[in-house]
């Protein structure tokens, strides 16, 4: 299982479909890349 395609298909997935779990967990993420990349 390649979870990186997988990682993919869901980002897809909730731009489509934005719930507000989708939303604070796409926020939840940003917020770790931009901790990273710090």
């Amino acid at each position: 299982m390649n979870c990186e395609v997988n990682f993919l298909e869901v980002e897809k997935n909730n731009a489509k479909n934005m719930s507000r779990r989708d939303k604070h967990w796409a926020a939840t993420m940003s917020q770790m890349e931009v901790f990273y990349l710090n």
